[in-house]
C-alpha cells in the first residue's frame, strides 16, 4: 500500500522526472550525483525500495545490447518468507540505462570491495567519505535522497507511475483488457491479479459515450 506523504492528484509526469534528473546533475560530489541518477533510473522501472536497496554489485551484468539487473523479491506469508529473484533487461541504447551503468562502473573502479551497489556511506567531518562494504543504505536513507530531488515524490510513487503508464498506453490504443492485467503484473513483479486490477481501477479512465448508450438502449 502506498503511504502518501504529500497530497497529489496524479503520478509523476515525464517533466517531473526530468526535473529530478536536472536536480541530480547539480550535485557537486561525483559519487552522490551518479548515485542519485542511478536511483531515479532503477525506481522508474517500477521496483520496490527494499529491492533496490539490497542490490549487490554482482546483481548487474552486461550481455549483448542489454544491462541485466537481478532483483531479490521478498514475499512475506503468514508463517514463512519466500525469496525470489526477478531479472530485468535495460536496453543499452536507453539514456536511463546509462545512469545505472555509469554509477555501477564508478563503484567497480573506486570501491570494488563493496558488496552492495548502494553501500552505507559516512561523511567524516565533511572532508572524506567512508564506504561500509558490507552494509547497504536503509530505505529511509534512500527515501531522503529522492525527497532532496523532489519534496513531492517518494520511492513507491515511481512504482505507481510505472503501472499508470502501462495502463494508459493500452487505453490510448483501445486495448485495455485482460492482457493489460498481465502486463501490469509482469512490469511490477506482482503475484496476484487482484493487485493489478487495483492499479487499473486507480489509473484507467472511463470513456463516456452517453449518446451511444442512449441509442443502444432504444429498441
Amino acid at each position: 500500500m502506498t503511504f502518501v506523504r504529500v497530497q497529489r492528484k496524479d503520478v509523476l509526469s515525464f517533466e517531473e522526472i526530468e526535473s529530478m534528473i536536472r536536480q541530480a546533475e547539480k550535485i557537486n560530489n561525483e559519487y552522490f550525483r551518479l548515485r542519485a541518477k542511478a536511483l531515479i533510473a532503477l525506481f522508474a522501472s517500477g521496483k520496490r525500495r527494499a529491492e533496490v536497496a539490497s542490490l549487490t554489485m554482482d546483481d548487474l551484468y552486461v550481455d549483448g545490447d542489454f544491462l541485466y539487473v537481478r532483483f531479490t523479491v521478498v514475499k512475506k506469508r503468514k508463517k514463512q518468507v519466500i525469496t525470489k529473484v526477478r531479472e530485468k533487461k535495460f536496453p543499452l541504447k536507453n539514456r536511463f540505462t546509462h545512469f545505472i551503468l555509469d554509477y555501477w562502473r564508478w563503484m567497480q573502479k573506486h570501491h570494488p570491495e563493496c558488496k552492495y551497489l548502494f553501500p552505507s556511506v559516512t561523511n567524516v567531518f565533511g572532508q572524506a567519505l567512508v564506504f561500509h562494504k558490507d552494509k547497504h543504505l536503509t530505505g529511509r536513507q534512500i527515501l531522503n535522497i529522492i525527497k532532496d530531488l523532489n519534496p513531492k515524490a517518494w520511492c513507491h510513487l515511481f512504482r505507481e507511475t510505472r503501472a499508470a503508464n502501462v495502463i494508459r498506453a493500452d487505453q490510448a490504443k483501445g486495448k485495455l483488457d485482460i492482457f493489460t492485467v498481465y502486463k501490469v503484473m509482469f512490469s511490477l513483479d506482482l503475484e496476484r491479479e487482484s493487485t493489478a486490477w487495483n492499479y487499473i481501477r486507480r489509473y484507467a479512465s472511463e470513456v463516456v459515450s452517453l449518446e451511444d448508450d442512449i441509442i443502444g438502449g432504444i429498441e
